[in-house]
């Protein structure tokens, strides 16, 4: 969601807190992630951090394109 597109152009709220956890570590192996965009870390159930959340997005954006994200 655009905050305000006018005065600050670059500002974006996430509103998606479909999969969202307490506390990660509990969580190794869970279903984390969408099943098409999961990180390594997550299906082979290693350590991870939040920086997960950044290779999901990386992977989305090849998947679809720039065309159909125009937020990446």
């Amino acid at each position: 969601m655009m905050v305000d597109r006018l005065r600050q152009p670059l500002r974006v709220i996430v509103l998606d807190f479909g999969l969202v956890f307490n506390h990660l570590e509990e969580w190794t192996g869970a279903n984390l992630q969408s099943r098409w965009y999961r990180s390594s870390e997550v299906l082979l159930g290693a350590p991870f951090t939040e920086a997960i959340d950044g290779l999901w997005l990386h992977r989305r954006r090849n998947a679809y394109g720039h065309h159909h994200v125009p937020w990446l």
